[in-house]
């Protein structure tokens, strides 16, 4: 016997099946297969995108986490030593340039030149003499110095 070939118990009920009068199925079965494929596809997309979401603000929330302990964790040198002592004798030293400032606008400007004086040195890169910026497209002969 051929793998592809039945028993002849198989075909003769397969014959005896096939024989019977079939019903098309009505439209209200048709509409209701449409409807329920519907919902499950609308309820799918709507599962990733919301999926979706959840791993976007997951993924936002664990940057947001891992950026604010290393800024946390970083010293990058801003926080002033601030003392009282040093403040007051740059007060009295502005107040000895200018007379006419106040003790307290003095104080308050001392506060601000130590905590200027603490910002870390950082490079401005500046541009090479010749260096021309192009207008336009690239075979413009028009320059900018």
């Amino acid at each position: 016997m051929d793998e592809t070939q039945l028993p002849a118990e198989l075909e003769e009920l397969e014959r005896g099946l096939s024989s019977y009068p079939r019903r098309a199925p009505t439209a209200e079965l048709r509409a209701r297969v449409l409807d329920s494929m519907g919902l499950e596809f609308r309820r799918r997309r709507r599962r990733a995108r919301r999926n979706f979401a959840a791993i976007a603000v997951g993924a936002a929330m664990l940057w947001m986490n891992l950026s604010l302990s290393a800024t946390r964790a970083t010293d990058y040198r801003l926080s002033p030593k601030y003392s009282p002592a040093a403040v007051d004798a740059l007060a009295a030293e502005i107040q000895q340039l200018m007379p006419e400032v106040s003790l307290r606008e003095a104080r308050r400007q001392a506060v601000l030149l130590r905590a200027g004086a603490n910002l870390p040195r950082c490079p401005r890169p500046t541009p090479a003499p010749n260096w021309r910026l192009p207008i336009g497209g690239s075979n413009n002969s028009l320059f900018l110095l």
